[in-house]
């Protein structure tokens, strides 16, 4: 990642970025939503077969 190079990414602008390096952003940025989502829907199913009801 850009923090283990010793990058600051405050620092370097969107226009001087180049295009791979913005696409990988966005897709760790999804990624960490995925894995998100991902972790809601397991604690969602746990508590779902905790529920006498269900």
């Amino acid at each position: 990642s850009a923090k283990e190079r010793g990058g600051n990414p405050s620092t370097s602008t969107k226009t001087n970025m180049p295009k791979s390096k913005k696409l990988q952003k966005q897709i760790e940025n999804k990624l960490e939503k995925l894995s998100q989502l991902l972790d809601y829907q397991e604690e969602a199913r746990i508590i779902n077969s905790n529920d006498p009801d269900t």
